[in-house]
């Protein structure tokens, strides 16, 4: 714990060094950072609840993990990060000393700072889990709940790991959620965020992929008064990869804001970024992504996307695609488009016997596809939009 406790005081002179942000810093430009600040939280206390304990389930309670309620097949290996600090404490420290000394957002450093009853995962190296593990977050009360999960993907291993938020209050609370991921040589790991549309929810994720591993990150939103994503993956060894997939369907004032920045710094390496929204009523969603490349890592294919459709007078979507290359034998593209539906396919699909809304309801549903045709298991959010 004497670590953990160090490393807290260390976050927390970063995170008071740095200061909140206002409208002014640039990645929370569009975010509505004053009305989040005014809310003052205070830490949600600890609570008990009913759940059924079930293999290969993972339980944070008010953003607490809990030990007792959580369940791993033999094969894997799940602590509590006080004891895996004991247990795995040369690679934590230093993975978390990296994490301290780049990190730029905040509330992030917040969350290093003032909570340790975090969780950590390791898959052994070629273990391949035929079904996906599930992560659930049960907020019962109100206030700031702060969960922390380190994982680590073994060599040659693959695994799917699905996160849901259960909320069992209607008291303010936000959660500020902070996911570290190391994929090991030649392992794939795919993570998938579900939709939640209550409170404010941060979700900040940190992943590192070695030599022929993949990192897949896929996140399905519908917002809330403040959703935000805040990614960052480093492809570290050659002929490493991530994905990252992103579907947002807001309506009413729900908004969603994602950042994504993805460092190259090794030859051969690739990523794929590519998501969309849909924005009815007052929303409001950003998108600001990054591609860095190094100046050794030649050979980089790299590529980024944003879509959006607006459906409405009152809804707004700002996008900032961003390539920073310094090498020079690199394929990169970035792009964003605006819209609206297409008004000769919503009149093919009318004289085709469809209702105004029914051909509407379609080619959401089409716009949707491509992201949800990607995500395991996709076809369960395909009434989102």
């Amino acid at each position: 714990m004497q670590m953990l406790e160090k490393m807290a005081s260390e976050a927390k002179e970063r995170f008071e060094s740095l200061g909140l942000p206002t409208r002014k810093s640039e990645s929370f430009r569009y975010f509505p950072i004053k009305k989040f600040l005014d809310c003052s939280f205070t830490i949600a206390p600890k609570s008990e609840i009913k759940h059924e304990v079930q293999e290969g389930t993972i339980v944070f309670v008010n953003g607490r993990f809990s030990q007792a309620l959580s369940s791993m097949p033999t094969t894997l290996e799940l602590f509590s990060l006080e004891r895996a600090m004991q247990t795995f404490s040369s690679a934590l420290d230093r993975r978390m000393r990296q994490m301290l000394e780049r990190e730029t957002n905040p509330f992030v450093l917040s969350n290093l700072s003032e909570e340790s009853e975090g969780a950590f995962l390791y898959i052994p190296p070629r273990e391949i889990l035929a079904s996906p593990l599930q992560i659930i977050h049960y907020i019962t009360k109100g206030g700031a709940c702060h969960p922390r999960m380190h994982v680590v993907m073994g060599a040659g291993g693959e695994a799917v790991i699905e996160q849901k938020i259960i909320c069992q209050t209607e008291e303010a609370h936000w959660i500020n959620s902070m996911v570290d991921i190391s994929v090991e040589k030649n392992g794939k790991l795919t993570w998938v965020s579900e939709p939640y549309g209550k409170g404010w929810l941060f979700e900040s994720v940190r992943g590192s992929v070695k030599r022929d591993g993949a990192l897949n990150l896929y996140h399905i939103t519908e917002g809330s008064m403040g959703v935000r994503t805040d990614i960052e993956v480093d492809l570290i060894e050659e002929n490493s990869e991530t994905t990252l997939r992103g579907l947002c369907s807001l309506r009413e004032k729900n908004q969603s804001h994602v950042r994504t920045f993805v460092r190259h710094l090794a030859p051969q390496t690739r990523s794929d970024q590519h998501y969309k929204t849909v924005l009815f009523d007052r929303s409001v969603a950003s998108f600001d992504g990054e591609i860095y490349v190094e100046p050794q890592a030649q050979q980089t294919n790299a590529y980024q996307l944003n879509n959006a459709l607006i459906l409405s007078d009152d809804a707004a979507c700002y996008s900032k695609p961003n390539l920073e290359i310094f090498a020079d034998d690199v394929k990169a593209s970035h792009g964003a488009t605006t819209g609206q539906l297409d008004k000769d396919s919503l009149l093919y699909l009318k004289t085709r016997g469809l209702t105004g809304e029914a051909a509407s309801r379609l080619l959401l549903r089409a716009f949707a596809k491509e992201i949800l045709d990607q995500v395991p298991g996709g076809e369960r959010f395909e009434n989102l939009v």
